[in-house]
């Protein structure tokens, strides 16, 4: 369930935002639930969803694990960029651009039209968060960026369903 990584890093975006701000322990715990809720949305509906066969698995695999690459790549070169270039309030921002972007290879060649619409609103996220002020910036970005992750779950796994 590939889905679910997207859970999770819905969750790292929600409580890094969450983190940055110096928001209370006690605020943590709604990004938990719900992924938490989103997780147990996607298994519950696990046995209704059409499964790909073996070889169609491998491909996708192989797919998401060149974007991944890439992605982890890219965000590496923005928080290097940002530390070199004393730049820290364009990282976040970068690195919500890049996991935007790693989304167009998967969105063409799975294909997943909820794909596109997580690239272009990450995308836009990013580069929408850089009008605003740190810190404000990295809550507002963090907190959409989950919320697209876990829509983006929902969406796949609902569009996921067998006829």
């Amino acid at each position: 369930m590939g889905v679910l990584i997207l859970v999770l890093s819905g969750l790292v975006w929600s409580e890094a935002a969450l983190l940055w701000v110096g928001a209370p322990v006690w605020a943590w715990g709604g990004p938990v639930v719900v992924s938490a809720v989103v997780a147990a949305l996607v298994v519950r509906a696990r046995g209704r969803l059409a499964v790909p066969d073996a070889t169609e698995r491998r491909r996708i695999s192989r797919i998401v694990g060149i974007a991944s690459g890439l992605e982890g790549l890219g965000i590496f070169i923005v928080a290097a960029g940002g530390i070199l270039f004393r730049a820290p309030g364009l990282i976040v921002p970068g690195i919500a651009v890049v996991v935007g972007l790693h989304m167009l290879p998967m969105a063409a060649k799975i294909p997943r039209a909820a794909y596109y619409f997580t690239c272009g609103a990450l995308v836009a996220i990013g580069l929408g968060g850089l009008l605003l002020p740190m810190p404000e910036r990295v809550l507002v970005i963090g907190l959409a960026a989950a919320v697209v992750m876990w829509g983006t779950v929902l969406a796949v796994t609902f569009a996921s369903r067998k006829e």
